[in-house]
C-alpha cells in the first residue's frame, strides 16, 4: 500500500512517500533526505493548496499565455493525486488546512488518518531521529502509516459533532476578544461624545436578547415603535450643549460591538444546543457534578471524545491512563507544539486553552469562595475539590522554604531557557535569585501571593482532572453509547 505522510505548512505540504517498512529506519531517512530540498519551490515532493500552475512564456508579438512544460512553478493539488497515495497521515496541528487536504482525499477515494504529536515525538525518540524538520516530520508520519494503517484503534477519530464543536468553540473565543475589544473602545469615545452613559456602560445589557440598548441607540438602529430610555438621553446629553456630537467612527464602533453581541448570542445558542446533544448526554451528567461552565464542557469534550476509546484501553494502569488523560486537558507535563516554531517551550494549542479555562473554573468555584465561611458546594465531588484546595493553600502559606525553592527552579530554568539575564551575568542572576527571602513579606510579597495563587489553581485543576477521569470511568460502557 503506498503511503503518504504529509507535514502540514501555511499554504503548502511536504510529502514522504512509502510503499514499505524501510530495513533500517534510521539510515533509509539519512539516505533519502540528501535528494531532497527545504525549499518549497525546489522540492519535488512539496506541494501548494492550488492548482498546478506552469511556467508563463512571452512569445514575440502575440500575447502571453500560459503554455505547459516540465517546469512547474508551483505543484498542486494535481501533483499531489499524480502520486497516485492509498493512504494518507496527517497531524490535528494546523487543523484547518489538514482539514482541507482530508476532504479532498474523501472526495478523490484515499483514506486519511489522524495522529497526535505525543505519538510521532515518541517514535521520532525510538529510532532517534533528532531532526526537526518539515521532512522529518513527513517521514515520521509516513512511517506510521505503513506500520500501522491497517489498525484503526491506533489513530484519532474526528467525529462530526466534535469537529462542529471544535468550530462553534473557537469561533465564540474568537467574537468575544473582538467584542471585549469593539465594546472598550467605544466606551473610550463615549466619555466625549455621551459622558453619561460611561459609569453605566457595562449595566446596559438589558434587552432580551442580551444585547445593548446603548450601543443600539448610538449605532442609530430603532429597536421597536417607542424610542429607548437610552435614545432620549442621547438626544439630551450634556455633551450638546457644548456642541460635541457624535462621530461617525463612535457610530461605526457602537454598530461593530452591537453587531458581535448578536452574533455572540447565536454562536454561543449553538454551542449549547450541541453540548446538549444527545452524544453528550451521560458526558453532561458527569460534568453537572463538577458544576462546569460551557466553554469547559466544550473544550473537555473536544478533547477527549470519545473517552472509552481514547482512555480505557486494556493492559493499561489507570495511573498511566489518568496521566494521559491530565496531559491531553493541558494539566500536567508541558507539551511541545509542531507547526510554527517558537523558542522555549510551550503547551500545545488545545491543551492550553484548556488550562485556561480550568484557571477561570478553579478561581471562580474554589479560589474565590474558599474565603466564604460556612459555604458548602452543592455536590459531594466539589466539597471534595474545596478541601483538596484549601489544604493545599494552608500547606503552601505555612511553608516559606517549600515556597523559595519551587520559585527558584522556576527562576532558573526560564533564565536557563534565554541563556541571558537583562543587566547582569547568568552568574550574578543565579547568586540573586538564591538569596531571595520568601520568609518576610518584602520585597518578595505580590510574587509570593502569585506564586501561591497560580501553584493552588494548577493543582487543584489537576486534581479535577483526576477526579474527572475516575467518575467518567465509573460510567463504563454506557458513556459512549
Amino acid at each position: 500500500m503506498r503511503v503518504c505522510g504529509l507535514d502540514i505548512c501555511k499554504g503548502w505540504a511536504v510529502a514522504w512517500l512509502l510503499d514499505d517498512i524501510p530495513d533500517n529506519i534510521k539510515d533509509d531517512y539519512q539516505r533519502d533526505k540528501v535528494k531532497r530540498s527545504r525549499d518549497p519551490e525546489q522540492d519535488d515532493f512539496t506541494f501548494y493548496f492550488c492548482h498546478d500552475q506552469y511556467e508563463k512564456v512571452l512569445k514575440p508579438g502575440t500575447k502571453t499565455v500560459k503554455i505547459a512544460s516540465d517546469k512547474k512553478i508551483k505543484r498542486g493539488i494535481e501533483t499531489f493525486l499524480s502520486w497516485k497515495p492509498e493512504l494518507v497521515v496527517l497531524e490535528p496541528t494546523g487543523l484547518h488546512y489538514s482539514l482541507f487536504i482530508s476532504k479532498v482525499c474523501e472526495y478523490h477515494g484515499i483514506q486519511v488518518r489522524w495522529i497526535s504529536h505525543d505519538v510521532c515525538k515518541s517514535v521520532r525518540t525510538t529510532h532517534k531521529l533528532h531532526d526537526k524538520t518539515d521532512l522529518a516530520d513527513a517521514y515520521i508520519l509516513a512511517i506510521q502509516g505503513v506500520i500501522y494503517g491497517h489498525k484503526p484503534s491506533y489513530w484519532i477519530r474526528f467525529e462530526d459533532m466534535v469537529l462542529r464543536l471544535r468550530e462553534l468553540y473557537h469561533f465564540k473565543k474568537f467574537l468575544t476578544r473582538l467584542s471585549v475589544r469593539s465594546n472598550n473602545r467605544s466606551q473610550q469615545h463615549l466619555a466625549l461624545e455621551f459622558p453619561e452613559s460611561v459609569a453605566l456602560f457595562k449595566d446596559v445589557f438589558s434587552l432580551n436578547d442580551g444585547c445593548s440598548a446603548l450601543l443600539a441607540a448610538v449605532a442609530g438602529r430603532q429597536l421597536g415603535i417607542k424610542k429607548s430610555d437610552w435614545v432620549k438621553r442621547l438626544d439630551n446629553s450634556i455633551a450638546r450643549q457644548y456642541g460635541i456630537h457624535l462621530s461617525h467612527s463612535t457610530q461605526y464602533l457602537a454598530t461593530l460591538a452591537d453587531d458581535l453581541h448578536i452574533k455572540l448570542i447565536e454562536v454561543n445558542s449553538k454551542l449549547e444546543s450541541t453540548i446538549y446533544s444527545s452524544p453528550f448526554v451521560r458526558y453532561n451528567e458527569v460534568f453537572d457534578r463538577f458544576q462546569f461552565g460551557l466553554n469547559l464542557r466544550a473544550i473537555i469534550l473536544i478533547l477527549i471524545y470519545p473517552f472509552s476509546e481514547r482512555f480505557n484501553q486494556q493492559g493499561l494502569s489507570v495511573s498511566t491512563r489518568i496521566a494521559k488523560f491530565n496531559r491531553r486537558l493541558g494539566m500536567a507535563k508541558i507539551e511541545y507544539q509542531s507547526g510554527i516554531s517558537v523558542k522555549g517551550e510551550k503547551t500545545g494549542s488545545s491543551s492550553g486553552l484548556c488550562r485556561s479555562e480550568f484557571y477561570m473554573h478553579v478561581s471562580s468555584r474554589y479560589k474565590l469562595l474558599s474565603k466564604r465561611k460556612g459555604f458548602v458546594h452543592a455536590t459531594e465531588e466539589m466539597q471534595r475539590v474545596q478541601t483538596y484546595h484549601d489544604e493545599k493553600e494552608a500547606k503552601l502559606k505555612g511553608n516559606p522554604e517549600l515556597l523559595h525553592n519551587i520559585w527558584v527552579s522556576k527562576q532558573k530554568a526560564r533564565l536557563h531557557a534565554a541563556h541571558l539575564a537583562i543587566g547582569m551575568s547568568v552568574k550574578d542572576s543565579l547568586a540573586f535569585i538564591d538569596s531571595v527571602d520568601w520568609s518576610s513579606k518584602d520585597p518578595n510579597h505580590t510574587e509570593k501571593q502569585r506564586l501561591i495563587g497560580d501553584l493552588l489553581i494548577n493543582r487543584t485543576g489537576a486534581y479535577i482532572c483526576k477526579q474527572l477521569f475516575k467518575a467518567l470511568l465509573d460510567v463504563g460502557p454506557d458513556l459512549d453509547n
